[in-house]
């Protein structure tokens, strides 16, 4: 049982926005989203687009696929398909969240996608680190919490442990089911090659260099 005063300071500290609401919230002022002369979503939308013209046409043409080898992957294609477009869908995205599927807001989702795929520019480097930490912290949690799982496997095998406590089963769902930046963990779902990324405006890269004070737009020690 907890003390008065540690279940008021419990309470308290669940009535606060958590990390993850910050998060979000610092996310979606991200700027560059959309400049005079470049529209981020738009770029990014088109480039998927043309990605994914080139990659259906590679299977419908590939000379060592049969019939039934190019339905299989033509299969698979659509489902990489049907992923985008969810994402393309900013009123889609909104159901998912109401729907507990996905947790960042659509313009934070986009911010974090645009400071993944341009973490080279110096104004998102110290945005990239900060995400990828997070990614690290959360990671780390469920490595912790899936070896507890382990352990209690190895040690009671499914049944429910001493005293009605979780058994190998729930620990091991609940350690997939915390995790909390599950939308950055699936960012790489929607990277595109490097080749394939929309080019920055001249005036565009110059402000996000010059930002940090670096006008080549380059940090000195790339």
């Amino acid at each position: 049982m907890l003390s008065s005063e540690h279940a008021a300071a419990l309470a308290a500290s669940e009535a606060e926005p958590s990390l993850h609401d910050h998060v979000s919230r610092w996310l979606e002022r991200t700027p560059f989203l959309s400049r005079p002369g470049f529209d981020f979503w738009t770029a990014y939308r088109q480039a998927v687009s043309d990605m994914l013209a080139g990659d259906r046409a590679v299977i419908e043409t590939h000379p060592t696929l049969d019939e039934g080898a190019k339905a299989e992957q033509l299969a698979m294609f659509n489902q990489t398909v049907a992923g985008f477009e969810a994402a393309f869908d900013a009123q889609r995205w909104a159901e998912l969240v109401a729907a507990g599927k996905r947790r960042l807001s659509h313009r934070a989702f986009l911010a974090a996608l645009l400071i993944n795929l341009y973490r080279d520019e110096p104004i998102f480097q110290l945005p990239f680190r900060f995400l990828t930490t997070l990614i690290d912290i959360d990671e780390g949690f469920t490595t912790w919490r899936h070896r507890h799982a382990l352990l209690a496997h190895r040690m009671i095998g499914g049944r429910i442990g001493t005293g009605g406590t979780a058994g190998h089963g729930y620990l091991e769902a609940a350690a997939r089911r915390h995790r909390v930046f599950t939308d950055l963990f699936d960012l790489p779902t929607f990277f595109i090659p490097r080749s394939a990324r929309p080019d920055l405006p001249a005036e565009v890269a110059e402000q996000m260099g010059f930002r940090f004070g670096y006008p080549d737009q380059r940090h000195p020690d790339q």
